[in-house]
């Protein structure tokens, strides 16, 4: 045996420690990247309910008129492929 054990102890525990510190490095990393994304949520989740609100109105005019679901929907890649059109253009 090359080393003690209690080298191999010491060795690893820096080890250790190094990635501890690695470990808390990247999480300040992501926490700085996230943090639009978390401001974006925590700005949607303010309106939650709206939006509940918003999907039973939306879900009760659909039980009376079943037939503007079904042109919005045919209707709807016309108008993405439009919007891409146009916007691709535009650059």
């Amino acid at each position: 045996m090359s080393e003690s054990l209690a080298e191999r102890k010491a060795r690893l525990t820096l080890r250790i420690q190094q990635q501890r510190l690695d470990l808390l490095s990247a999480e300040r990393e992501w926490l700085s990247a996230m943090a639009p994304v978390d401001a974006g949520w925590r700005h949607l989740a303010r309106y939650k309910w709206v939006a509940i609100a918003g999907s039973g109105v939306l879900a009760t005019w659909q039980l009376r008129h079943p037939g503007r679901l079904v042109r919005l929907l045919r209707r709807g890649p016309l108008v993405w492929s439009t919007w891409r059109l146009v916007r691709n253009l535009l650059r």
